[in-house]
């Protein structure tokens, strides 16, 4: 699940987080022939050497390398990918905001458009063989706040999970289990939070 968001430190990327590849700005000769072909091209960090050790440091190297799914589904191995300047890769500059995650169930009487359904369908279809995925939840940049027809306020979000589309949550229509901003969840949280993403 992504769980997790950039921070500074050891690790420039996380599971979860969005990188833009930008190959006129790589000056690493082992990542560059990876990304060359991928300009402008985005997708999602699926795994890090956090949760696979296959992707630590080789050969010397302290930066590990990051296994990324494209938009189009396309799976890269970057080596070195954790390389903090020079890597050609980005942050995408589109969805500003702060980075929430969210566990929400919508509302159920609610009926989702086709869309919505391939969106969902496509994200629980990316999923690693071992890897379990939720509906439940999305992370992304929040996008602000509202008043519906109703009155009842609700908000906006680019769900990562949904390939950056505008999710809204509304905790009177729905049911927020859980908000707040990436990598700054309660320690001892996980476990309960898993249980209710099921």
């Amino acid at each position: 699940m992504g769980w997790e968001a950039k921070q500074p430190g050891k690790h420039r990327w996380a599971q979860g987080d969005r990188i833009e590849m930008v190959p006129s700005k790589c000056k690493d000769e082992l990542i560059l022939p990876v990304i060359q072909d991928y300009s402008g091209k985005t997708g999602t960090v699926e795994k890090t050497e956090k949760e696979d050790r296959d992707l630590a440091p080789e050969g010397g190297s302290k930066y590990g390398a990051i296994l990324v799914r494209l938009d189009s589904g396309q799976m890269l191995k970057i080596p070195r990918g954790q390389k903090k300047r020079g890597s050609g890769l980005y942050t995408p500059k589109t969805g500003k905001g702060a980075m929430i995650e969210v566990v929400y169930a919508k509302d159920p009487s609610a009926v989702p458009t086709i869309e919505q359904l391939q969106q969902a369908q496509q994200y629980k279809d990316k999923a690693l063989e071992d890897e379990f995925r939720s509906l439940r939840y999305h992370s992304g940049p929040a996008k602000g706040v509202s008043v519906n027809k109703q009155g009842q306020l609700y908000f906006s979000m680019l769900s990562q999970q949904r390939s950056g589309r505008y999710t809204a949550v509304n905790p009177v229509k729905g049911t927020v289990y859980y908000l707040g901003l990436v990598r700054s969840r309660p320690s001892g949280l996980d476990r309960e939070l898993e249980n209710l993403l099921r």
